[in-house]
Parts: structure tokens; sequence; C-alpha cells
């Protein structure tokens, strides 16, 4: 009788394995239902440069911060943390929209990388999703700001189930709600001030004398 074969068992992938891009974001899992994007090798070997732009940020030199900042991004897509640091560059200089691209640029970035199907966790202290989650609510205050409420709290909104307990993504979530009350509480306020004022309009409107209205009458 021949010997049974002994087959081995296959090992398990580990957890976290993936492969690194040069220039977009990763996905690695952290374990269960939890990920956390991971930086581009070209964003990672440039961290001293990143350091240099603080140090002319907190100098003051502006435009060489910037033009420094262009060039990174240039280099490399998935480099969330210069656009943001670009973004608020221009905040500085009361600029909304650029800086609605800037963050929304660095936004769109992780969605890339997330399927239409993911409904993970995406802790915000972990790896680069902080940048992304910077990213994230810097978009959604400048689209609040510029008016477009509707997609600012839809993007707050993406962000809180990624990680229901990420403390600033909530409360900005909940000063839109109680800003939304107020407003809402002052809607039959409005409508009669409205109201009134229609009335007064009516007695103020000047009834033309007879034979006065057209030159043909």
């Amino acid at each position: 009788m021949r010997p049974r074969k002994k087959y081995s068992k296959p090992e398990p992938k580990p957890v976290g394995r993936l492969v690194r891009q040069k220039d977009s974001l990763s996905l690695q899992r952290l374990g269960k239902n939890q990920f956390m994007f991971v930086a581009p090798r070209a964003a990672e070997e440039r961290v001293d440069d990143i350091d240099e732009v603080q140090q002319m940020i907190a100098g003051e030199e502006f435009d060489i911060a910037r033009d420094e900042l262009l060039y990174l991004v240039a280099d490399c897509s998935g480099f969330i943390e210069a656009h943001n640091l670009l973004a608020e560059l221009a905040l500085e200089e009361n600029d909304l929209k650029l800086a609605r691209g800037h963050f929304g640029f660095g936004f769109e970035q992780g969605l890339e990388v997330l399927t239409e199907r993911f409904n993970g966790e995406l802790p915000a202290h972990e790896g680069y999703n902080a940048h992304f989650f910077a990213a994230g609510r810097g978009l959604a205050r400048c689209l609040i700001a510029l008016g477009d409420r509707r997609t600012g709290q839809d993007v707050l909104e993406r962000l809180s189930r990624w990680d229901p307990r990420e403390r600033d993504t909530c409360d900005l979530l909940a000063e839109l709600a109680e800003k939304e009350k107020r407003s809402s509480s002052l809607l039959p306020i409005l409508d009669a001030t409205v109201e009134m004022d229609d009335e007064e309009d009516e007695d103020d409107v000047e009834i033309p004398e007879r034979g006065r209205l057209t030159p043909d009458q």
C-alpha cells in the first residue's frame, strides 16, 4: 500500500500585504474591516522637502513655499499632505475657490483608491488617513462657505461613515445641524415679515387718475 501523500496547509496571507505605488496612494488592511491609506513612495522620499516648506511658511516665505509644493504635487499626484498645504496657503489669501480645488484634488486621490462598494472603516488616526480626512474636512468647509452646503454636508457624512468616532468631523456635522435647526425656526418669522411688507407695499401703491394710464385713452 502506497503511503498517503501529506499535503501541507497553505499559509494564510499576512494582513496588510500591499504593493506600494510610486506616485499614488495604496490601501492596506489593518485587520477585520479596517483599512488605512499608505503614502506613495515618492511622498515618503520627500519628507525633508515638506519640513523645508513648513519652515518657509513659518518664515512667511509664501511664494517660495507655494512653488516648492506645486513642484512636489506635479511629481507625485497622491501627495495629499502637499495638496493640503497648498489649500492652506490659498486660505491665507482668502481664495476659497483655489483652496477648494486643492483640498478637493487631495480628497479625490483617496476616493480613486476606494471602490464604489467599499464599506470598511478608515480610522482617521492611522497612517495616511489623517491627511485624507483633513482634505475632506477642508473641502467641506470651503464648499459650505461658497454656498454649496448640500455637497459639503455629503462629504462630511461620508467621512463620518468611514470613521464614526472622528471628533472633528462629528463636531462639524453637529454645527451644521444646529445652524439648520436655527434657520428652520426663523422661517415662520421671515414669512410673516414678507407678508407684512407685501401689505404695506399694496397700501403705498399710487393709483393713477382715470385718463392718465396711456396717451391713447
